[in-house]
């Protein structure tokens, strides 16, 4: 599919590039999900996940997509939903970012798998946050194992734990549809997630 834009035409798969490394930014800024530097910085994040591999920046959409819409929907009980700040998106995406162009510069496979574990990870953190925080069950401090008030950092939950089992599972499932794991591989990327 091309598309004409003058005397140039753009493939559909330039504009969809184009679209997820800076349309979901911008979309993110206007819905309040990130800060105007986040979102900045998400493009460029973005961008190089997507020159590594298509598939890659598919995962990582999707994830983002996810958290935004678990943080959105789910979210806090009683508690405005805070735009996510710089820090906050390199903690998340910058792993994932940094194996992402490792394999730009070695082309070996091992650094997809490791891409889409980074990810994995990334989403249950906050697929478990957003879920804990929202049910409210019986939480206990993972270094102590003492009970411990619900959405304090190092909490964990039943509830948060299965939320973040269903995102590692999706995960997994996902990185082999798009060929950035086999399956053997894909249990490492579903076990980096929980």
């Amino acid at each position: 599919c091309i598309i004409e834009v003058g005397e140039e035409s753009l493939s559909f798969e330039t504009v969809m590039f184009l679209f997820l490394t800076i349309g979901i930014p911008v979309i993110t800024y206007f819905i309040k999900a990130f800060t105007p530097p986040a979102a900045s910085v998400a493009s460029i994040l973005l961008m190089t996940i997507g020159f590594a591999s298509t598939e890659s920046l598919y995962l990582i959409v999707i994830a983002f997509c996810a958290i935004v819409l678990l943080e959105k929907i789910i979210g806090k009980k009683g508690k405005k939903h805070e735009s996510r700040k710089t820090s906050q998106l390199l903690a998340n995406g910058g792993c994932g970012t940094v194996v992402a162009a490792l394999y730009i510069l070695t082309n070996r496979d091992i650094f997809l798998v490791a891409f889409a574990a980074a990810i994995a990870e990334a989403l249950c953190d906050s697929a478990a946050s957003a879920v804990g925080t929202r049910v409210r069950g019986k939480c206990i401090d993972i270094c102590s194992f003492q009970p411990i008030e619900s959405g304090i950092s190092g909490g964990v939950s039943v509830a948060g734990t299965m939320g973040c089992v269903a995102s590692a599972a999706v995960v997994a499932v996902l990185a082999l549809a798009f060929r950035l794991a086999d399956i053997s591989t894909m249990l490492i990327v579903f076990f980096s997630g929980i």
